[in-house]
């Protein structure tokens, strides 16, 4: 199994660069798998911010009382608008950090698996223009993992979600999306784009895979092939067993009175994108999927599961980088040729692994700096000057991401017809090729 023995660097690498100065892109069944168990609530997740304590039903302290949709200042993607999928959309965007424990899966201590989980949501009016929050070293790294470091690192990763607003009173409710993190990542890689989806109408939720997270290597002392087989067999369940908290959340819930359970997407970066594929072999109830830089073919439908690839009805998007060394533009297109449509591929040219990431929004002398502790590889895999910069990447990903599950989640025919060759050289000139089958 290949993939195994080339893992996901993202969040190793983000640790020994210490992520730097930060620098803004210039434009802006029931599907529960093994669900069974019980949610829970704790006191100690590893994050400096308040976690959201989870009492069974899921409820989140505040409430809105105003923030009706026409006070948006444009409207959303629905059967009559097709809103910028490339830019931030009409809600404003809160964010909660809450652990779900499946009591349903022990491990060999007997101990039930937890799943801190990052929740991006549309939020009340009153969040408009307040200060997003920004994640340190305390929100990327469990107590027991930064206790091994010689120095704090001077972490900042801001985002435009504003920590536990509470989540907008209105009659609409909003689809799912879920994410999952790539090998020794961590449910916050992808800022880029699921707070943006949240902002077009999402809620959107990113558990973080323990075992198979950043804290889990920096404690291990380095990612490992045993830890990537076991996170194989557990993540579709870990994205299950979110899926149906959310599905479950009662109506006098504040996000559970806006969540449509009904309407359901899932998208991930490497090891997450095996993620993404993984819940379609197995039959989940998703309708709509973005995998961005997969690994191939044989590896996502390894140990035989029941839905081939060309048995898959519900659209799919693979987004894949022409210079990526650690999933290669050959692994997306091995799975590309077995699905059968609605599928398409964006494919990014000079993009490396980490360009489907907020690695490259970082400090670039501190990327480069890092060569010389014998990580060249895994930083040359998306963000040097050779590789297409955020400023025309991250629109282009979100333009075709979004604008997916605008289309077919939110019911928007306009946002599917924005998916062309004209808008995306509008993003990024000459930077692409995209295969659309509908």
């Amino acid at each position: 199994m290949p993939f195994v023995a080339r893992p996901s660097a993202f969040a190793i690498v983000m640790l020994v660069v210490g992520l730097g100065a930060c620098r803004e892109p210039e434009a802006t069944d029931d599907g529960a798998g093994s669900s069974g168990g019980s949610e829970s609530s704790t006191s100690t997740t590893g994050e400096s911010a308040d976690t959201t304590a989870v009492d069974g039903s899921g409820s989140a302290e505040g409430s809105g009382t105003s923030g009706e949709d026409d006070s948006l200042p444009f409207p959303p993607a629905g059967p009559d608008a097709a809103p910028d999928p490339s830019a931030m959309g009409p809600y404003p965007v809160g964010v909660m950090t809450v652990e779900l424990v499946d009591d349903s899966r022990l491990d060999d201590m007997g101990q039930p698996r937890r799943l801190p989980t990052e929740i991006w949501y549309p939020a009340v009016e009153e969040a408009r223009g307040q200060p997003g929050y920004v994640y340190t070293e305390e929100d990327l790294l469990t107590e027991e993992a930064r206790a091994l470091l010689e120095t704090t690192l001077e972490v900042e990763l801001p985002t435009e979600a504003v920590r536990d607003a509470a989540p907008r009173p209105t009659s609409e409710r909003f689809p799912i999306v879920l994410f999952s993190h790539g090998s020794s990542g961590m449910r916050m890689q992808q800022t880029f784009l699921t707070v943006v989806l949240a902002s077009h109408g999402y809620v959107v939720a990113a558990p973080d895979h323990i075992g198979n997270t950043l804290s889990d290597a920096v404690v291990a002392g380095g990612p490992s092939t045993e830890a990537q087989f076991e996170s194989l067999g557990l993540r579709p369940d870990d994205m299950g067993f979110v899926l149906a908290h959310l599905q479950g959340l009662p109506q006098d819930d504040p996000l559970g009175a806006i969540v449509d359970g009904d309407r359901v997407g899932a998208t991930g970066h490497s090891f997450g994108a095996l993620t993404t594929l993984r819940l379609l072999a197995q039959g989940r109830p998703i309708d709509v999927a973005v995998a961005q830089a997969p690994p191939s073919h044989e590896i996502v439908w390894f140990g035989g599961l029941p839905v081939a690839a060309s048995e898959i009805t519900i659209p799919v998007m693979l987004h894949a980088g022409e210079l990526d060394m650690t999933t290669p533009l050959a692994d997306a297109l091995s799975i590309y040729d077995e699905l059968t449509p609605p599928r398409s591929l964006l494919t990014v040219s000079a993009a490396g692994h980490f360009t489907f990431s907020d690695m490259c929004l970082l400090d670039t002398a501190a990327i480069e700096g890092a060569t010389q502790i014998g990580l060249s590889q895994a930083l040359e895999d998306g963000c040097t000057r050779d590789h297409i910069g955020p400023d025309q990447a991250l629109p282009l990903q979100r333009h075709f991401a979004i604008g997916l599950f605008n289309g077919h989640l939110r019911d928007s025919p306009g946002s599917l017809e924005l998916l062309t060759a004209e808008a995306a050289d509008a993003l990024a000139p000459g930077m692409f090729t995209i295969d659309l089958e509908p």
